[in-house]
């Protein structure tokens, strides 16, 4: 998991960036019109100098993640159910 800073653009993100924020996968900034380049430069330093936190962020994204879903994705585009969708045939 990489620790992130998350930024909505979109009103179909805010959800998921509330979420991810409050499962401390990420850490959501919200509505880019709301946020000053002041406020995102001192959340980024604040994360930048806290390791501990960023590792509870990693951490707790690999516990979500099986590092999988490209190999799903391409599945999916070919239709296919294979162990190996990428290389099978």
């Amino acid at each position: 998991g990489l620790p992130s800073l998350l930024i909505v653009l979109a009103d179909n993100q805010a959800p998921q960036a509330t979420a991810m924020h409050e499962r401390n996968l990420a850490e959501s900034l919200g509505w880019h019109g709301d946020l000053e380049p002041s406020c995102i430069k001192e959340r980024l330093l604040a994360l930048i100098v806290d390791s501990v936190r960023r590792r509870r962020m990693a951490n707790a994204c690999q516990a979500i993640n099986d590092g999988l879903g490209a190999i799903r994705v391409v599945a999916a585009l070919r239709g296919t159910t294979d162990e190996n969708p990428v290389y099978g045939q």
